[in-house]
């Protein structure tokens, strides 16, 4: 029984790839379309604040941005990673090897 289960389920999944391959593409397809008009919509919201932010920061010094300030904290600390602020709960720190 259980090989013929097993046959049944490979000879299913080979006639159906194809289908799903169409199903991912379509999918896919749709999302990123999806995405691409919240983000034009967003950016159409909020064109005035990005500009704004763009001019501040393209004319300053590359020392006055923000990102500069938390490159010199990662590099200092040795840091590889982006730093993230962390929740600790009471009962999982026991568990915790830090």
């Amino acid at each position: 029984m259980t090989n013929s289960r097993a046959e049944y389920h490979k000879e299913y999944n080979e006639k159906n790839k194809e289908k799903k391959r169409e199903y991912h593409k379509k999918w896919y397809q749709l999302n990123k379309e999806k995405r691409a008009k919240q983000f034009r919509k967003y950016n159409e919201k909020n064109k005035e604040k990005i500009a704004e932010y763009d001019k501040k920061y393209r004319e300053e010094n590359r020392e006055n941005r923000p990102e500069t300030g938390l490159l010199k904290l990662r590099s200092s600390l040795d840091l590889f990673a982006n730093l993230r602020p962390v929740k600790i709960f009471p009962p999982l720190i026991k568990e915790s090897r830090v």
